[in-house]
């Protein structure tokens, strides 16, 4: 028996017992089941849409964020060599 493959994302299930909409699904490896905040199916939608994004925007930020030792590194690899060298000397 093989499992039917759901699509990426977030969606809206309308449970069974109390009728409410609610978000479900599973974004950025995290899984998420929360109530949303509007029973109109329009609204619950662009709410999930919204927290879908927010979700892939922090992963984004969490992947590529860069420490400051790295930040300065980076700015150094970037410079010339040459003109590195002469600020150390002018420095001294």
């Amino acid at each position: 028996m093989s499992q039917q493959q759901r699509p990426a994302g977030l969606r809206i299930v309308i449970r069974a017992d109390t009728g409410a909409l609610t978000i479900v699904g599973t974004v950025a490896g995290q899984r998420i089941r929360k109530r949303a905040q509007s029973q109109q199916p329009q609204l619950a939608h662009d709410e999930a849409v919204i927290l879908e994004a927010k979700l892939l925007r922090s992963q984004w930020e969490r992947e590529h964020s860069m420490s400051p030792a790295d930040a300065f590194a980076g700015v150094l690899r970037a410079t010339d060599p040459a003109s590195r060298a002469k600020r150390a000397i002018s420095i001294k």
